[in-house]
Protein backbone atom coordinates (compact mmCIF):
# COMPACT_ATOMS: atom_id res chain seq x y z
CA UNK A 1 0.00 0.00 0.00
CA UNK A 2 2.61 2.13 0.79
CA UNK A 3 4.49 1.51 -2.30
CA UNK A 4 1.23 2.59 -4.37
CA UNK A 5 1.15 5.94 -2.46
CA UNK A 6 4.74 6.63 -3.71
CA UNK A 7 3.98 5.71 -6.94
CA UNK A 8 1.03 8.01 -7.02
CA UNK A 9 2.49 10.69 -5.31
CA UNK A 10 5.83 10.59 -7.64
CA UNK A 11 3.14 9.97 -11.07
CA UNK A 12 1.56 13.77 -9.77
CA UNK A 13 5.19 15.41 -9.11
CA UNK A 14 6.58 14.53 -12.53
CA UNK A 15 3.16 15.58 -14.24
CA UNK A 16 3.81 19.29 -12.18
CA UNK A 17 7.25 19.71 -13.11
CA UNK A 18 6.31 18.66 -16.75
CA UNK A 19 3.50 21.45 -16.89
CA UNK A 20 5.73 23.89 -15.75
CA UNK A 21 8.93 22.94 -17.37
CA UNK A 22 8.97 26.07 -19.66
CA UNK A 23 7.92 28.65 -16.78
CA UNK A 24 10.96 27.20 -14.61
CA UNK A 25 13.53 27.24 -17.86
CA UNK A 26 12.48 30.83 -18.38
CA UNK A 27 12.70 32.23 -14.66
CA UNK A 28 16.26 30.57 -14.04
CA UNK A 29 17.46 31.14 -17.06
CA UNK A 30 18.14 27.41 -17.62
CA UNK A 31 18.78 26.80 -21.36
CA UNK A 32 19.72 23.03 -23.12
CA UNK A 33 22.24 22.92 -25.45
CA UNK A 34 21.43 23.11 -28.95
CA UNK A 35 22.73 20.19 -30.30
CA UNK A 36 25.96 19.98 -32.77
CA UNK A 37 24.95 19.28 -36.31
CA UNK A 38 27.41 17.55 -39.10
CA UNK A 39 28.64 20.02 -40.96
CA UNK A 40 27.72 19.99 -44.69
CA UNK A 41 30.09 20.00 -48.24
CA UNK A 42 29.09 21.17 -51.51
CA UNK A 43 29.80 19.34 -54.57
CA UNK A 44 32.44 22.15 -56.15
CA UNK A 45 35.56 20.44 -57.48
CA UNK A 46 37.82 23.20 -56.73
CA UNK A 47 36.40 24.46 -53.17
CA UNK A 48 39.20 24.50 -50.63
CA UNK A 49 36.68 24.19 -47.51
CA UNK A 50 35.33 21.10 -49.27
CA UNK A 51 37.51 19.71 -51.80
CA UNK A 52 40.69 20.75 -52.29
CA UNK A 53 41.94 20.80 -48.16
CA UNK A 54 44.42 18.02 -48.76
CA UNK A 55 46.18 19.09 -51.89
CA UNK A 56 46.42 22.69 -50.20
CA UNK A 57 47.61 21.54 -47.22
CA UNK A 58 49.95 19.00 -49.11
CA UNK A 59 51.22 22.32 -51.12
CA UNK A 60 51.74 24.01 -48.50
CA UNK A 61 53.78 21.09 -46.26
CA UNK A 62 56.26 21.08 -49.75
CA UNK A 63 56.45 25.17 -48.82
CA UNK A 64 57.00 24.79 -45.30
CA UNK A 65 59.94 22.07 -45.85
CA UNK A 66 61.86 24.32 -48.29
CA UNK A 67 62.16 27.14 -45.88
CA UNK A 68 63.07 25.04 -43.54
CA UNK A 69 65.67 23.76 -45.55
CA UNK A 70 67.44 26.92 -46.47
CA UNK A 71 67.65 27.49 -42.85
CA UNK A 72 65.08 30.18 -42.84
CA UNK A 73 63.37 28.46 -39.65
CA UNK A 74 62.90 31.87 -37.60
CA UNK A 75 60.97 33.18 -41.15
CA UNK A 76 58.19 31.02 -40.12
CA UNK A 77 56.74 31.16 -36.63
CA UNK A 78 55.92 28.42 -34.56
CA UNK A 79 52.34 28.33 -34.18
CA UNK A 80 52.17 28.18 -37.82
CA UNK A 81 54.78 25.31 -38.70
CA UNK A 82 52.67 23.37 -36.18
CA UNK A 83 49.15 24.46 -37.85
CA UNK A 84 50.42 23.32 -41.02
CA UNK A 85 52.29 20.13 -40.10
CA UNK A 86 48.86 18.98 -37.97
CA UNK A 87 46.62 19.69 -41.12
CA UNK A 88 48.42 16.91 -43.58
CA UNK A 89 47.92 14.33 -40.52
CA UNK A 90 44.95 12.15 -40.64
CA UNK A 91 43.48 11.92 -37.63
CA UNK A 92 43.31 8.10 -36.09
CA UNK A 93 39.77 9.09 -34.88
CA UNK A 94 36.94 11.01 -36.02
CA UNK A 95 36.87 14.29 -33.80
CA UNK A 96 34.68 15.08 -31.00
CA UNK A 97 31.06 17.00 -32.21
CA UNK A 98 32.21 20.76 -31.91
CA UNK A 99 31.29 23.83 -33.02
CA UNK A 100 34.39 24.84 -34.76
CA UNK A 101 35.35 22.39 -37.02
CA UNK A 102 38.23 24.38 -39.76
CA UNK A 103 38.38 21.60 -42.70
CA UNK A 104 41.84 22.93 -43.31
CA UNK A 105 44.43 24.68 -41.56
CA UNK A 106 43.50 25.60 -37.27
CA UNK A 107 46.30 27.62 -35.67
CA UNK A 108 45.91 27.06 -31.86
CA UNK A 109 46.47 30.61 -29.62
CA UNK A 110 43.83 32.77 -31.61
CA UNK A 111 41.03 33.96 -29.74
CA UNK A 112 38.18 32.49 -30.59
CA UNK A 113 34.59 33.46 -30.58
CA UNK A 114 31.71 32.94 -32.93
CA UNK A 115 30.38 36.38 -32.97
CA UNK A 116 33.03 39.61 -32.83
CA UNK A 117 30.79 41.96 -31.55
CA UNK A 118 33.54 44.23 -30.49
CA UNK A 119 36.50 44.46 -33.18
CA UNK A 120 39.90 46.53 -33.06
CA UNK A 121 40.15 49.86 -34.62
CA UNK A 122 41.55 48.95 -38.42
CA UNK A 123 38.56 46.42 -38.58
CA UNK A 124 35.82 49.35 -37.14
CA UNK A 125 37.28 51.80 -39.71
CA UNK A 126 36.46 49.18 -42.37
CA UNK A 127 33.35 48.29 -41.03
CA UNK A 128 32.37 52.32 -40.66
CA UNK A 129 33.66 52.82 -44.49
CA UNK A 130 31.26 49.74 -45.54
CA UNK A 131 28.68 51.17 -43.88
CA UNK A 132 29.13 54.66 -45.54
CA UNK A 133 28.98 53.39 -48.56
CA UNK A 134 26.21 50.73 -48.33
CA UNK A 135 23.93 52.51 -50.65
CA UNK A 136 26.52 52.75 -53.58
CA UNK A 137 27.57 48.98 -52.79
CA UNK A 138 23.60 48.08 -53.52
CA UNK A 139 23.53 49.54 -56.75
CA UNK A 140 26.71 48.06 -57.89
CA UNK A 141 25.20 44.37 -56.55
CA UNK A 142 21.67 44.89 -58.45
CA UNK A 143 24.15 45.63 -61.67
CA UNK A 144 26.86 43.11 -61.21
CA UNK A 145 23.79 40.32 -60.49
CA UNK A 146 22.40 41.36 -64.41
CA UNK A 147 25.53 40.10 -65.67
CA UNK A 148 24.44 36.77 -66.29
CA UNK A 149 27.62 35.43 -66.76
CA UNK A 150 29.21 36.73 -63.52
CA UNK A 151 26.59 34.96 -61.27
CA UNK A 152 27.60 31.56 -59.71
CA UNK A 153 25.20 29.39 -58.34
CA UNK A 154 25.86 27.36 -54.67
CA UNK A 155 24.98 23.96 -53.55
CA UNK A 156 21.90 23.97 -51.40
CA UNK A 157 19.25 21.38 -50.77
CA UNK A 158 16.38 24.11 -51.22
CA UNK A 159 15.84 27.31 -52.94
CA UNK A 160 18.69 29.00 -54.72
CA UNK A 161 21.93 30.74 -53.46
CA UNK A 162 23.50 32.96 -55.94
CA UNK A 163 27.47 35.16 -55.43
CA UNK A 164 29.37 37.12 -57.76
CA UNK A 165 32.62 37.45 -56.55
CA UNK A 166 35.25 40.35 -56.64
CA UNK A 167 37.91 37.94 -55.12
CA UNK A 168 37.38 34.01 -55.05
CA UNK A 169 39.58 32.17 -53.23
CA UNK A 170 42.53 34.32 -53.82
CA UNK A 171 41.70 34.88 -57.32
CA UNK A 172 40.88 38.71 -58.23
CA UNK A 173 38.25 39.57 -60.95
CA UNK A 174 39.82 42.68 -62.30
CA UNK A 175 37.33 43.56 -64.84
CA UNK A 176 34.76 43.55 -62.44
CA UNK A 177 36.63 45.82 -59.65
CA UNK A 178 36.84 47.99 -62.42
CA UNK A 179 32.75 48.53 -62.61
CA UNK A 180 32.38 48.61 -59.08
CA UNK A 181 34.24 52.06 -57.90
CA UNK A 182 33.01 51.63 -53.81
CA UNK A 183 33.80 47.77 -53.32
CA UNK A 184 37.24 48.55 -55.65
CA UNK A 185 38.40 51.62 -53.34
CA UNK A 186 37.30 49.73 -50.34
CA UNK A 187 39.80 46.54 -51.06
CA UNK A 188 42.89 49.16 -52.26
CA UNK A 189 42.60 51.32 -49.18
CA UNK A 190 42.15 48.27 -46.98
CA UNK A 191 44.45 45.75 -48.43
CA UNK A 192 46.13 45.41 -44.95
CA UNK A 193 42.98 43.33 -43.24
CA UNK A 194 41.17 42.46 -46.35
CA UNK A 195 42.09 38.50 -47.18
CA UNK A 196 42.73 38.61 -51.21
CA UNK A 197 45.87 37.32 -51.27
CA UNK A 198 45.15 33.96 -50.30
CA UNK A 199 43.48 30.62 -51.31
CA UNK A 200 40.95 31.20 -47.87
CA UNK A 201 40.42 35.02 -49.18
CA UNK A 202 36.86 35.94 -50.96
CA UNK A 203 34.69 39.22 -51.54
CA UNK A 204 31.16 38.80 -53.39
CA UNK A 205 27.57 39.41 -53.55
CA UNK A 206 25.79 37.36 -52.04
CA UNK A 207 22.13 37.06 -52.86
CA UNK A 208 19.49 34.53 -51.18
CA UNK A 209 16.22 33.82 -52.63
CA UNK A 210 13.43 32.90 -50.70
CA UNK A 211 12.60 29.18 -49.61
CA UNK A 212 16.31 28.43 -49.31
CA UNK A 213 18.56 27.09 -46.35
CA UNK A 214 22.23 27.26 -46.55
CA UNK A 215 23.11 23.77 -44.28
CA UNK A 216 25.13 24.00 -41.20
CA UNK A 217 28.59 24.99 -42.70
CA UNK A 218 32.64 25.32 -41.68
CA UNK A 219 35.17 27.89 -43.16
CA UNK A 220 38.52 26.33 -43.37
CA UNK A 221 40.37 27.97 -41.34
CA UNK A 222 40.11 29.93 -38.34
CA UNK A 223 42.87 32.94 -39.66
CA UNK A 224 40.24 34.86 -40.78
CA UNK A 225 36.76 36.38 -39.84
CA UNK A 226 33.81 37.24 -42.10
CA UNK A 227 31.93 40.22 -42.47
CA UNK A 228 28.55 40.68 -43.78
CA UNK A 229 27.32 43.92 -45.34
CA UNK A 230 23.54 43.54 -45.21
CA UNK A 231 22.25 45.36 -48.67
CA UNK A 232 18.78 44.14 -49.05
CA UNK A 233 16.80 41.88 -46.20
CA UNK A 234 13.71 41.07 -46.24
CA UNK A 235 11.98 40.21 -42.54
CA UNK A 236 12.47 36.25 -41.97
CA UNK A 237 15.57 35.58 -43.36
CA UNK A 238 18.29 34.22 -40.62
CA UNK A 239 21.92 33.72 -40.15
CA UNK A 240 22.78 31.14 -37.04
CA UNK A 241 26.69 30.90 -35.86
CA UNK A 242 27.43 27.84 -33.58
CA UNK A 243 23.56 27.53 -32.58
CA UNK A 244 23.00 31.59 -31.93
CA UNK A 245 20.84 32.77 -34.56
CA UNK A 246 20.64 36.69 -35.47
CA UNK A 247 19.77 38.57 -38.76
CA UNK A 248 21.15 41.60 -40.67
CA UNK A 249 19.98 45.29 -41.06
CA UNK A 250 20.66 47.21 -44.38
CA UNK A 251 23.65 49.09 -43.75
CA UNK A 252 25.03 47.43 -41.32
CA UNK A 253 27.90 45.02 -40.84
CA UNK A 254 27.87 42.03 -39.16
CA UNK A 255 31.32 39.81 -38.02
CA UNK A 256 32.03 35.98 -37.18
CA UNK A 257 34.39 33.57 -37.16
CA UNK A 258 32.91 31.32 -40.05
CA UNK A 259 35.28 28.30 -38.92
CA UNK A 260 32.33 27.80 -36.50
CA UNK A 261 29.29 25.49 -37.81
CA UNK A 262 27.00 28.37 -39.53
CA UNK A 263 23.88 28.04 -41.53
CA UNK A 264 21.38 30.59 -42.88
CA UNK A 265 17.71 30.29 -43.61
CA UNK A 266 14.98 32.49 -45.72
CA UNK A 267 11.32 31.10 -45.29
CA UNK A 268 9.40 31.58 -48.33
CA UNK A 269 6.07 32.91 -46.88
CA UNK A 270 4.23 34.47 -50.02
CA UNK A 271 4.42 35.73 -52.99
CA UNK A 272 6.94 38.10 -54.46
CA UNK A 273 9.25 38.48 -51.45
CA UNK A 274 12.27 40.28 -52.74
CA UNK A 275 16.27 38.25 -51.92
CA UNK A 276 18.33 38.64 -49.25
CA UNK A 277 21.70 40.60 -50.40
CA UNK A 278 24.68 41.31 -48.67
CA UNK A 279 28.43 41.77 -49.60
CA UNK A 280 30.56 39.33 -47.78
CA UNK A 281 34.79 39.86 -47.13
CA UNK A 282 36.75 37.78 -45.55
CA UNK A 283 39.15 39.57 -43.14
CA UNK A 284 42.78 38.09 -41.64
CA UNK A 285 42.12 37.41 -38.09
CA UNK A 286 43.16 40.85 -36.20
CA UNK A 287 45.45 38.76 -33.57
CA UNK A 288 47.68 37.48 -36.34
CA UNK A 289 51.18 39.08 -36.64
CA UNK A 290 52.02 41.09 -39.70
CA UNK A 291 54.52 37.71 -40.27
CA UNK A 292 52.02 35.57 -39.93
CA UNK A 293 50.00 36.89 -42.27
CA UNK A 294 52.74 37.45 -45.03
CA UNK A 295 53.70 33.62 -44.50
CA UNK A 296 50.04 31.89 -44.91
CA UNK A 297 49.69 33.80 -48.26
CA UNK A 298 52.90 32.57 -49.41
CA UNK A 299 52.23 28.68 -48.09
CA UNK A 300 48.65 29.12 -49.45
CA UNK A 301 48.59 31.00 -52.10
CA UNK A 302 45.86 30.96 -54.81
CA UNK A 303 47.63 29.21 -57.34
CA UNK A 304 47.56 26.02 -54.61
CA UNK A 305 43.85 25.30 -55.97
CA UNK A 306 43.98 22.45 -58.79
CA UNK A 307 41.07 23.84 -61.08
CA UNK A 308 39.22 20.87 -62.13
Amino acid sequence: MLFGWLAAVGAVLAAIVWWFWPALTAFFGWRSKPEIPRAAECSNPNCVRCRQYKAVAQQAMVKLRCLLQEDRVSAVPKRLEEAVRRSTLTPKQPAPPSWQQPTLLHIHGLPSSPWWDTVPRRLDDLFRRLEASAAQIAEEATAAFEQQELVKSNDVPSGQWNAVYFCNQGILNTLLLKNCAAVSTLLKDFDDVIMTKSVFGNVFFSRIWPGTHVEPHCGPTNTRLRVHLGLQIPPGCSISVAGEIRTWAVGKCVCFDDSYLHSVSFPKTKSGQPCRIVLILDLWHPNLAPEEASMLQQLFSAAAVQHQ
